[in-house]
């Protein structure tokens, strides 16, 4: 014979199961999202990634005078937040205060760097050491007689700043730096630098 009675479920299986698979399911998607996001964030300074870049600093320009110094910068981190690297050096001035009298000036340059960064946010404070070897040539006119320069120094820079990430792959870099000439009798002066760094 056919059994007509009705057949009682659970209705708790119907109506809380599915719903908490999913919830569980959205609270594991979520946690695992939030800890990749983490992860990334934290990435741009890890050990064995790369960061590529440049600055400037002594960016004057009016009338009578054009200076700036451009600095690109190629990095690898040795060990979480620490990147070595080397530092091209680009620097150019051209003056004229004196009707008649003409300055300018070409600095090329190479050398390694050290920069540190501390913390863990977006903003990140940061150390930076660097050295440079300097090819100098200067031209001085004045009243038709042209007076050309050429030497080679040494340059330390030692300066401190912030990083302030965009993104997880991009920073906007502000540095004040003292640099000072590596010859007897040179004195030292105050940079400050902007700039921008890719890492990956």
């Amino acid at each position: 014979m056919f059994n007509f009675a009705p057949r009682f479920t659970n209705p708790f299986f119907y109506f809380n199961s599915i719903p908490m698979r999913k919830t569980v399911n959205l609270v594991a998607a979520v946690s695992l999202f939030a800890v990749l996001a983490t992860q990334f964030s934290q990435a741009q300074t890890d050990q064995g990634n790369v960061m590529v870049g440049s600055s400037i600093a002594g960016l004057e320009y009016d009338e009578d005078k054009i200076s700036f110094s451009l600095s690109p910068t190629v990095g690898y981190f040795v060990i979480d937040k620490l990147a070595i690297g080397l530092t091209p050096s680009i620097g150019y001035t051209s003056s004229e205060y004196i009707p008649g009298y003409t300055y300018k000036s070409t600095q090329l340059g190479i050398g390694p760097f050290v920069r540190y960064y501390i913390g863990g946010g977006d903003l990140k404070p940061l150390l930076h050491a660097g050295y440079l070897y300097l090819h100098n040539q200067t031209n001085d006119r004045s009243s038709g007689v042209e007076i050309e320069t050429t030497t080679n120094t040494s340059n330390l820079r030692v300066g401190a700043g912030a990083a302030y990430f965009i993104n997880d792959n991009v920073s906007v870099d502000g540095i004040v730096n003292y640099n000072t000439v590596l010859k007897e009798g040179s004195g030292g002066s105050l940079q400050l630098s902007f700039g921008f760094q890719i890492f990956f």
